[in-house]
């Protein structure tokens, strides 16, 4: 087939783009069009869809958040989620971050009646997040619901800080917005020059990375976990968690725990809002790095928090170890932070069973690379 461009006119990026867009199905190519801002039409033809997609490429365009309509499938955008990374990966253009947003998080209208009254008062903490319409918002580590910020914090807080405050209910729809803010990244948390922790009666260093041996899940040893969280808050450390595949039954044990920062992902929690949280997490861990905070960071089953980003990209090629490019960036970003730097330490600990033995990454990377405690 004749290509529509000049190819001597384009550059080494723009070809291997054209070569890749034009070995697409036409069910892709329609799908990519819409991304690329295309009205894609099936009454259209394949050239027309190269068009909309190479044009914007060629002109370094970017592209505008992805909004999907009522009743389409979101599997349709999931089918090309490789190629937009490649595209991605080939340009320096970010055409992934703007369009892999599975929920779109928006908020009612605020009625002034209900808003005046202080209806039903609770107490939130979580990361501060933006919306596409640049509203802060958090979402509430205690029941997970969503806390819009109220605009009069807007010079006090930005995306991936950590937030503790009240909220109240808004609308009659019984959202939430955040009016009193007691605490802002940990600030109340004492300074401590402690280069140590205590775990089983042995003392290891912080500033490193260790795996808990045969243990499937922190409630397995739930009292030495507690007794481990308790003495790293007493001495000033950030504590933060993730946790996957969290039935509701399990969940206060688990706040009781202590861990200051904690997110759990319950069952039916779909790959794509996994995919976002843990982007999201890396963001809020490199800020309260960069503020110099004192961190340990805990994460339970590793790789079943890879195989949700696997998933996410299924289409993608397993480039790394039988996964995908993004895994193994994810796993490059945590096991980089782990270190003691100008006197602040950052640690990892992450649990390990025979399970995880059957996974070629996290063998190299996790069980090779973290030390047994």
């Amino acid at each position: 087939m004749e290509s529509l461009y000049d190819k001597s006119k384009l550059t080494k990026e723009q070809k291997q783009c054209l070569s890749l867009v034009e070995s697409l199905g036409i069910y892709e190519l329609r799908s990519l069009s819409r991304i690329f801002g295309g009205n894609s039409p099936t009454t259209q033809k394949r050239n027309d869809h190269i068009k909309v997609v190479m044009d914007k490429i060629i002109a370094k365009e970017e592209i505008e958040p992805f909004q999907r309509k009522t009743g389409r499938p979101y599997k349709e955008i999931e089918s090309i989620a490789s190629v937009l990374d490649e595209l991605s990966h080939i340009t320096g253009m970010d055409y992934t971050q703007k369009t892999f947003k599975q929920k779109k998080i928006t908020f009612n209208q605020i009625d002034e009646e209900i808003f005046s009254q202080n209806l039903f008062p609770i107490q939130v903490k979580g990361i501060v997040l933006s919306n596409e319409n640049n509203d802060l918002y958090l979402v509430n580590q205690y029941n997970n619901t969503l806390v819009l910020i109220d605009k009069k914090f807007a010079n006090s807080l930005t995306p991936y800080d950590f937030v503790c405050g009240t909220a109240v209910v808004m609308n009659s729809k019984k959202e939430y917005i955040l009016t009193e803010i007691k605490e802002i990244n940990f600030k109340n948390k004492k300074t401590s020059s402690v280069k140590n922790f205590s775990y089983n009666k042995k003392t290891f260093p912080l500033g490193s990375r260790y795996r808990f041996e045969n243990m499937t899940r922190f409630s397995d040893s739930e009292k030495n976990i507690k007794n481990l969280v308790e003495e790293l808050n007493s001495n000033g450390i950030i504590t933060v968690a993730i946790i996957p595949n969290v039935v509701d039954e399990e969940k206060l044990s688990l706040q009781l725990i202590g861990f200051d920062c904690l997110i759990c992902f319950d069952i039916t929690e779909t790959a794509g809002n996994i995919y976002d949280t843990i982007y999201n997490t890396i963001e809020f861990l490199k800020k309260q790095k960069n503020i110099n905070k004192n961190i340990c960071f805990f994460i339970e089953d590793p790789v079943t928090l890879a195989n949700f980003v696997d998933y996410y990209y299924r289409n993608g090629i397993k480039c790394f170890m039988n996964h995908t490019e993004q895994v193994a960036n994810f796993v490059r970003e945590f096991s980089k932070l782990a270190k003691t730097e100008d006197e602040k330490t950052f640690t990892i600990f992450s649990t390990c069973d025979a399970a995880d033995m059957n996974d070629q990454l996290f063998v190299s990377v996790i069980y090779k690379n973290y030390k047994q405690i």
